[in-house]
């Protein structure tokens, strides 16, 4: 199976990105030829956002998740197939929701839920801001309201295509996470993209073994400011993504191990003594 499959797919990201656009143009549009002052009243009403945005809210995030879901039920199920492991990841998918999986769902929701909630209020926020600085340097209310228009649909745009791209990743990646460890699988490939768009601290980390239960921080690994612990995907602008070792043959032994806060080369038999004390379910190959 190719290591790609366990991204998820742009469409998700782009449908996304495309329902959320389309929410805001909808409930955050300036009224046309509004003056300085009808603006600046707007941008107060975005600070209470009604009960009918935060229901679009929560439907465009349940939409989001459960897409991510279900693509990431379809590539459990190839890659378990492969490995040997597919009536046991059949049942495990047929209870999840009652699980781990459950759990992350709804978190996930719950947390896009959010993120989409406080947008229109940190981005009044930020235009008042920006009123008062071109107030201080003598703009002229036309030219205030001018600059808005211009410069707040960019900056929604550009906000919600980054939650787009990084939220369908982080819930990919945690609905990985949670499947593992409900089928006794703690280990995953990290793997990158592959071309020159990789940042230097997760190219350093392509094709490195890593726990699930002990997050890395890649920056730190790679001599750079520690912009936190995280898996594969679930950092800003991230298009890593975590492949779940279900088979040592996934990866070319000896092969380079994340353990005890360090990343070293590991052989197959000393990675298996780590297995096997951790209790991991690692079939041989995928004709064993």
């Amino acid at each position: 199976m190719k290591s790609s499959a366990w991204q998820p797919f742009k469409r998700i990201e782009e449908a996304y990105r495309r329902e959320l656009n389309q929410l805001f143009e909808k409930y955050l549009r300036f009224p046309d030829h509004a003056t300085l002052g009808e603006l600046v009243a707007r941008l107060t009403d975005w600070q209470r956002v009604d009960r009918m945005f935060e229901r679009f809210a929560m439907t465009s995030a349940e939409r989001m998740v459960t897409n991510v879901l279900a693509q990431n039920a379809r590539t459990w199920r190839a890659a378990a197939t492969e490995a040997g492991e597919g009536a046991k990841v059949f049942e495990t998918l047929r209870h999840e929701l009652r699980g781990r999986v459950g759990a992350t769902v709804r978190a996930k929701v719950v947390e896009n839920a959010d993120l989409i909630r406080t947008l229109p209020g940190d981005l009044a926020v930020k235009a008042t801001r920006r009123i008062a600085l071109l107030a201080r340097s003598g703009a002229r209310s036309e030219s205030i309201v001018k600059d808005l228009r211009r410069t707040l649909p960019r900056a929604y745009r550009s906000r919600l295509a980054l939650i787009a791209r990084t939220e369908t990743s982080k819930a990919s990646t945690a609905l990985t996470r949670a499947r593992s460890e409900e089928l006794g699988s703690g280990w995953y490939v990290w793997r990158t993209s592959e071309d020159q768009r990789v940042r230097l601290s997760h190219r350093k980390m392509d094709k490195v073994v890593v726990p699930f239960a002990d997050d890395p921080s890649p920056e730190q690994l790679a001599g750079e400011k520690s912009e936190g612990r995280y898996a594969a995907g679930e950092i800003y602008n991230c298009r890593c993504s975590a492949e779940p070792l279900l088979r040592y043959d996934q990866v070319q032994w000896p092969a380079r191990v994340y353990y005890g806060g360090v990343i070293r080369r590991m052989t197959l038999n000393q990675f298996r003594g780590l297995a096997v004390n951790q209790h991991e379910t690692i079939r041989s190959s995928a004709a064993a």
